[in-house]
């Protein structure tokens, strides 16, 4: 699976991800940085390594995402981590990701960007009144709608209903799927709005909403 490698709306490099551990939802792959990677990334990734005791907060604020060549992203909830230490700088580099959903590997609804995957996650944030970010879902903040307590990664998108389906994990809610129409008010409205769907899985979510759409 060839995806590409973003820290903010920056591509620091590519990979050709494979399933580690089915399971545990791992993938690896060699990962091939740009020099953007080289000026901006890989010293906080040394540091990473280097460190007795590592500052998530700041290896958090690189704001990793992985978009696969089909447009869609993945939302690794156990982290991703790059295999390159100051030492051995001169190695092959190498990526992991943990807690991937496996099922949800094949062609999304719509593909969405980068620039597009960040603008619906703040703009979900605001009108939910939370991080938006899996990095904060062992900090939840407690609100009126029903995913002011979960972390959300944007996935894909339908633009014949401007709605965005959204991965979600979360302390309370036992589905994984959001599917959400965003209000773009730039704030918490209410209860009831954004308007939001829940599923179970992805299989629910492709037999209930993503095959019927297509087909009608």
């Amino acid at each position: 699976m060839k995806a590409t490698i973003f820290s903010h709306k920056d591509i620091i490099g590519t990979t050709d991800l494979e399933v580690g551990d089915f399971s545990m939802g791992g993938l690896f792959g060699n990962f091939y940085p740009n020099e953007i990677y080289f000026d901006k990334v890989q010293k906080y990734v040394w540091k990473f390594w280097a460190s007795p005791k590592v500052n998530y907060e700041e290896w958090n604020s690189l704001n990793f995402n992985v978009q696969l060549e089909n447009g869609m992203f993945l939302m690794p909830v156990g982290g991703i981590t790059f295999d390159d230490i100051e030492e051995l700088k001169s190695e092959p580099k190498r990526i992991d990701l943990a807690g991937i959903d496996t099922k949800i590997i094949e062609e999304p609804w719509e593909a969405i960007s980068i620039d597009e995957k960040l603008a619906f996650e703040i703009e979900l944030s605001k009108e939910t009144n939370t991080s938006g970010s899996y990095l904060n879902i062992f900090n939840p903040k407690r609100g009126k709608h029903i995913l002011s307590e979960v972390a959300a990664s944007a996935f894909c998108k339908d633009s014949t209903a401007d709605n965005i389906l959204f991965e979600i994990h979360s302390k309370v809610l036992e589905q994984r799927f959001a599917l959400v129409h965003l209000t773009w008010s730039g704030k918490s409205e209410s209860a009831k709005f954004p308007q939001t769907e829940l599923f179970a899985d992805f299989d629910e979510f492709k037999h209930c909403r993503m095959y019927p759409g297509r087909n009608e």
